[in-house]
């Protein structure tokens, strides 16, 4: 009987009310989010872009949880203890790779979940994001078209546009991806790589099908082309069953997969990896030629965590704390904006992300109106090289909603209502 309840509370039906025991938690209707359909085209970006500008990030804008939510004082013990223990190894250059017993915890922690690889296929890298720019460079070059969901994660195609790569956006749609303009695009030579997150992909929230995902890995390996999976997000599925990547039906290590702690544990810490398939000797040659590797003392603190099973029981926790919050946040939001004649809610099965959209809705004027009550959110627009997306604004669910997030996301809601007229 309890696993049945632990069950329900991660898929966010229940949840545990202090002194009152289980409560059931209303549940809204799946989205019919609505998605601009159109023709993917090449778009070089140029100029700088205003990401990461402001010293300050407010709770709604970056995808991040909150600090008390993850095992610091655990953490911190592991680092300590790691360091006591390897001092010797950390006076000198660790292995290029990445640390034997780091890689060999991932293999373990990942094959526990269904996703099987060995130990000296993976790569030990800065975070998520140093993985796919790796991978970028060796796959690509200056000019190249890179193709991308719309919407896309903006650090993604400020990444992009450093490097000087075209993107290409594939639009979205209810059930993933518009798999024929993908097909028809690595079949025409006109991209040369793809970079895609399969697992509640930042903005949209949303899942591939586990069909669509065979699909993809197919269609890499008949062609050749490489995809570059952004999987940063697979581990916060709010389900009893964590999601597979697209790298798990790869025949031929056409795709790469990357992935880190970022947004699981510790961001700071910019530990990541990647499962570079055939690529993986260039990849270890990059890395070497790079920075000779990654910081030693915090590769044997994080598999330390690991091995303890400290970080298995977290991700328990964590995610359970995140599908309340997601349920939380989506109650309040659809019970402000209910005046609404049109506007729909993201239904996210796992991540840290709340897509809003709201037709007619001018988003970057709500940013603006936002900024000067101290709230800062992301547009639309921010999401995609084209202007398609001025209807949509993203929240993150990361931290608790306490009294203050709470009048602050009300505040948000006022001022859509202003904005499209409504009386409240």
């Amino acid at each position: 009987m309890v696993s049945c309840y632990r069950w329900l509370e991660q898929l966010s039906f229940i949840s545990v009310k202090d002194k009152s025991g289980y409560i059931v938690l209303a549940k809204e209707p799946d989205s019919n989010m609505p998605l601009p359909v159109f023709s993917s085209k090449a778009v070089l970006l140029e100029g700088e872009t205003n990401y990461h500008k402001k010293k300050q990030i407010h709770p709604f804008e970056r995808a991040q949880a909150c600090a008390e939510l993850l095992p610091v004082a655990a953490l911190n013990k592991c680092l300590t203890n790691s360091a006591r223990k390897y001092a010797r190894q950390t006076q000198i250059y660790g292995d290029v790779q990445g640390e034997i017993s780091l890689r060999q915890n991932l293999m373990k922690h990942f094959k526990q979940q269904g996703f099987i690889f060995n130990s000296d296929e993976l790569v030990i890298n800065n975070g998520c994001l140093d993985a796919i720019k790796i991978a970028i460079e060796l796959t690509t070059n200056p000019g190249d078209s890179i193709a991308v969901s719309s919407p896309c994660f903006n650090g993604l195609l400020s990444l992009l546009a450093v490097m000087k790569r075209a993107v290409v956006e594939v639009p979205s749609t209810l059930q993933g991806i518009d798999l024929p303009q993908v097909e028809y695009l690595m079949a025409n030579n006109q991209i040369a790589a793809c970079l895609f997150t399969a697992n509640h992909q930042n903005p949209l929230g949303q899942s591939l099908a586990l069909e669509q995902k065979k699909r993809l890995a197919e269609l890499s390996n008949q062609f050749d082309i490489p995809i570059i999976e952004d999987d940063v997000y697979q581990e916060l599925h709010f389900g009893p069953t964590l999601p597979l990547p697209i790298k798990a039906f790869d025949e031929k290590g056409t795709v790469i997969w990357c992935s880190s702690i970022s947004k699981t544990l510790a961001s700071g810490y910019r530990i990541g990896w990647a499962l570079p398939g055939k690529y993986i000797n260039k990849f270890i040659h990059y890395r070497a030629v790079q920075s000779m590797g990654v910081n030693s003392p915090l590769q044997f603190a994080i598999a330390e965590f690991i091995e303890k099973q400290l970080y298995t029981r977290h991700l328990k926790r964590f995610r359970q704390q995140l599908a309340r919050q997601m349920s939380q946040y989506q109650q309040l939001l659809t019970h402000e904006l209910s005046q609404l004649r049109d506007f729909q809610l993201s239904q996210p099965s796992g991540g840290l992300v709340l897509w809003v959209y709201v037709k007619g809705l001018d988003a970057q004027a709500l940013s603006y109106q936002a900024e000067k009550q101290h709230i800062t959110i992301r547009c639309g627009n921010q999401f995609s090289t084209r202007a398609l997306y001025n209807d949509y604004f993203r929240i993150n669910v990361g931290y608790p909603l306490t009294d203050a997030l709470r009048a602050q996301l009300t505040m948000i809601s006022r001022l859509v209502k202003q904005q499209m007229k409504i009386d409240f």
